[in-house]
């Protein structure tokens, strides 16, 4: 797997590797990360904050993708912020409770989009 985040870009397939990176790699409580495999297509675009994370699974070039529904952790804020790979605000977003889930749950996706190269089973996606 190909991974960008804030810490500049790495290249494994190991599981073990990829969860602690995803869970490790932070400024402050922000964590963001594009993951693909050996092609530019399908990738899941995750931003962290703190326990809370937003996924993006994107298909191809002209879809606009995928992101969950539905899925809000408990006591979620309305709206969470989030940096994008770059760590600046020119780069964030901020993105409504209902797209949202808690971080193991998105961990839990990547790893299963790492094993098998397929949109992730574990979370219920809308399409945009």
């Amino acid at each position: 797997m190909k991974i960008d985040d804030l810490s500049g870009s790495a290249e494994t397939d190991d599981a073990a590797q990829i969860a602690n990176r995803l869970r490790t790699i932070r400024v402050d409580r922000y964590g963001a990360f594009h993951i693909s495999g050996d092609r530019d297509l399908p990738y899941i675009s995750a931003h962290f904050n703190g326990d809370i994370a937003y996924i993006h699974y994107f298909t191809a070039d002209d879809h606009p993708g995928f992101h969950p529904t539905d899925m809000a952790p408990p006591g979620c804020p309305d709206d969470v912020h989030f940096l994008n790979t770059d760590g600046s605000e020119a780069g964030a977003i901020d993105m409504p409770a209902s797209t949202l889930v808690d971080a193991e749950t998105a961990i839990h996706a990547i790893l299963e989009f790492a094993a098998t190269g397929d949109m992730p089973q574990s979370i219920q996606w809308f399409e945009l």
